[in-house]
């Protein structure tokens, strides 16, 4: 049995308190079983000089995808191998990044989803989704779809791992708020880019705006594409090629002040979102149980035709007082 370190990174007590290794945990364990089949493994909680750290067990040295899989957890700080007593010696990490990570990092604004939280969902999602860790790696094309994308986190955190990103927000101001954002933080990296705006016709989509952005992150990097339609969740198909999105990520409405429930946007964007979404794709959801429970969100699924993975309560953690988040994750069935 050969045993592996996981240190998280020291911000994640600050967002997420006792729950940082609770999350970190169940986010190993869910993305090895699911990107790694056949990896057997274990994992457990320990510290060394009174610092707490991730172990993760398994026969043998770690494999070169272990290795790069395990490389991108989202809380991930530094990965060690645990030898002798307190020996840790550290190994390469490589983490995905084709851009700098400030892109999801700068923005600061009330009501932000966590950025490393963000990461979590997104390597859930990837993680389900068929291939979807074996081709982020290989660099292979990717779509991301965040069909109520607020102010942009998951389209950033697609920008910093090279997907192409696609959102779809009712809000007129976080649009804006969004699209002075990335076209600024493109020109201060001096990226070429193309920027495309577009009205749709009335009797199509009435009031729907697009941004289309194509950029390079360099010169010879493949282009990749951003972009945003203003319009309600429930019209997405109407934007978006059948079956051409290959993962959907969404922190879904709280129901605290504004935006409903996370069951109602679920019952008017489902069925849009479940055409735009390829055979073999994934969701990941976070959403507030103390508004929607377990249940409601996994029967909604389940009826528009999506496997839900087990997860029980492993991402179940408090973010205050009127908010306790969960995670649910579910895929495509196979035609």
């Amino acid at each position: 049995m050969t045993t592996y370190a996981i240190l998280p990174r020291w911000q994640a007590n600050r967002v997420y308190g006792a729950a940082s290794l609770q999350l970190a945990q169940a986010e190993v364990d869910f993305v090895v079983t699911h990107a790694l089949a056949g990896t057997a493994h274990r994992t457990d909680v320990a510290e060394f000089g009174a610092v707490p750290y991730l172990l993760f067990h398994r026969d043998g040295p770690l494999t070169d995808i272990e290795r790069r899989v395990l490389s991108n957890v989202s809380l991930l700080h530094a990965l060690f191998e645990h030898r002798a007593g307190d020996t840790l010696v550290p190994l390469a990490v490589e983490r995905r990044a084709v851009v700098d990570d400030d892109v999801v990092t700068i923005q600061r604004y009330t009501g932000k989803t966590n950025e490393q939280f963000t990461h979590l969902l997104v390597n859930l999602a990837l993680a389900a989704a068929a291939d979807g860790f074996a081709r982020l790696l290989d660099d292979k094309p990717l779509r991301v779809l965040d069909p109520v994308c607020g102010r942009g986190t998951t389209l950033n955190h697609a920008v910093l791992y090279g997907m192409d990103a696609l959102g779809v927000e009712a809000d007129r101001r976080d649009v804006e708020a969004y699209e002075q954002f990335i076209l600024t933080w493109l020109k201060d990296k001096r990226m070429k880019h193309m920027t495309k705006k577009s009205k749709f016709r009335r009797g199509e989509t009435a009031g729907a705006h697009t941004l289309h952005i194509a950029y390079r992150a360099t010169k010879e990097g493949a282009e990749r594409v951003i972009e945003v339609v203003r319009d309600d969740t429930g019209n997405t198909a109407a934007h978006v090629a059948k079956k051409s999105v290959d993962v959907i990520v969404a922190d879904l409405p709280y129901g605290v002040q504004h935006g409903g429930r996370a069951d109602d946007v679920l019952e008017a964007g489902l069925p849009a979102w479940t055409q735009v979404l390829r055979t073999g794709g994934a969701m990941a959801l976070a959403w507030n149980r103390k508004t929607t429970d377990r249940a409601r969100m996994t029967t909604l699924l389940h009826d528009h035709g999506l496997r839900v993975c087990e997860t029980e309560d492993a991402f179940l953690h408090r973010v205050d007082r009127t908010i306790t988040r969960d995670v649910i994750v579910a895929t495509t069935q196979p035609s």
